[in-house]
């Protein structure tokens, strides 16, 4: 499968390049023609550094990507070097708490912090107080607006100024004297897409994935396993690890080593950038985190049960009911797909197991609201109220931590 990534120079006052803006394209033709920004982010973070190598992307300098709300609250970031990455945060991300603490966390952890398109001299206070570069859309603002902008936002000395659509000769000299240090614009050069092959993942590995690496106490060697089963997976994790910023002193050159190397924090977040990128590129991402919290709540209700036995298969119960709307399929072909037991495929289809329909219809029961249904399965499982509210609240954590760990 071919994937795109448009990039364009970012410029010192020299004219020396500083780094690259990594730009989403769906296909060979430079333009974004609209589309879900989260995938979005998450598609040009997955072809650059983990399918085409972000050494070829941007060589030695940094590589600015834009990060949706959602991609900073999941903490994208945290699965790429930082110091190749300088994180542009878009003009639409409210500074909320949620957000900023989130910049904060990047901030301690090395990462470049960059506003994208600001056109006034006030942009949020408490992300403003957190970058360390500030993007001024110049396609935005007259010259005298720019200089001042430039005048009140210089009163920070760790601050840098980006000029950006920058159009004219003119518009670059005025820029250096009012002291923007970095430049970006068709004036310099216009995006250019860059392209490579990328080897297909099966949704099935890519939820398999998913199911291993977001464990309670994950095992390395399972993990390891669906790498290896998927060529995909495991080029993208090996090229992502071989960039040089990561200051390994020995070339990571198994999928072993990768796992080792990453931990269980970062492999977590690398799974969620390639399940978001992969799966989100025609499907809501939504369907995949309805299934691991779907998976996290049968698994706890049968714990709480007593059905210790039951829990694993709760989990891929939960974990694959939505596959029917992943492969665009009838659920009984989409069953007849899956590599599970005879009990949980049954279970998928309202038969078989009944202790597992149990649980399962209570999830779902739990989802829709149906209270009545919802307190007549709990009595037959013997499950309290206050076990239902724990079960419900550790499905949530589940389902989240795809997202902030």
């Amino acid at each position: 499968m071919e994937v795109y990534v448009a990039r364009q120079p970012i410029l010192d006052r020299f004219r020396r390049t500083y780094g690259y803006e990594l730009l989403f394209r769906d296909g060979p033709s430079n333009a974004f023609r609209g589309g879900d920004s989260d995938v979005a982010t998450a598609r040009v973070i997955d072809t650059s550094f983990f399918v085409l190598g972000i050494e070829a992307m941007t060589g030695a300098r940094r590589a600015f990507v834009n990060f949706t709300r959602d991609a900073l609250i999941r903490g994208y970031a945290r699965a790429l070097p930082s110091q190749r990455l300088v994180i542009e945060i878009l003009e639409d991300v409210p500074a909320d708490a949620e957000v900023v603490e989130s910049c904060r966390r990047l901030k301690a952890a090395g990462y470049t912090l960059a506003l994208d398109d600001v056109a006034t001299c006030s942009p949020p206070a408490a992300l403003l107080a957190l970058a360390d570069i500030v993007k001024v859309d110049f396609g935005r603002v007259d010259a005298t607006a720019r200089s001042l902008i430039a005048k009140t936002l210089r009163r920070s000395s760790a601050r840098r100024l980006l000029a950006e659509k920058v159009e004219t000769e003119e518009d670059f000299t005025r820029a250096v004297a009012d002291g923007y240090e970095y430049f970006q614009g068709y004036f310099f050069a216009r995006p250019t897409v860059i392209s490579g092959r990328e080897v297909p993942a099966s949704t099935l590995g890519i939820l398999g994935l998913l199911r291993e690496v977001y464990r309670p106490d994950p095992s390395h060697a399972q993990i390891e396993n669906v790498i290896k089963h998927e060529v995909s997976l495991a080029l993208k994790l090996l090229t992502l690890l071989r960039t040089g910023a990561w200051g390994f002193r020995q070339p990571i050159n198994s999928v072993s080593q990768a796992v080792l190397m990453l931990g269980d924090r970062g492999v977590r977040r690398w799974a969620s950038v390639v399940a978001m990128a992969m799966l989100g590129a025609d499907r809501p991402n939504e369907l995949v985190v309805t299934s691991v919290r779907r998976a996290s709540f049968c698994e706890r209700l049968l714990r709480e049960a007593g059905y210790d036995d039951l829990a694993d298969d709760g989990f891929l119960l939960g974990l694959f009911s939505l596959i029917d709307a992943f492969l665009g399929l009838p659920l009984v072909e989409a069953v007849e797909r899956l590599p599970l037991s005879d009990d949980v495929c049954a279970a998928l289809l309202g038969h078989g197991n009944e202790v597992l329909r149990q649980a399962y219809s209570l999830v779902l029961a739990w989802e829709r609201g149906a209270w009545d249904e919802v307190s007549q399965v709990a009595r037959a499982l013997d499950l309290s109220d206050e076990a239902l509210a724990a079960c419900n609240r550790t499905a949530l954590e589940f389902g989240d931590a795809m997202a902030t760990r």
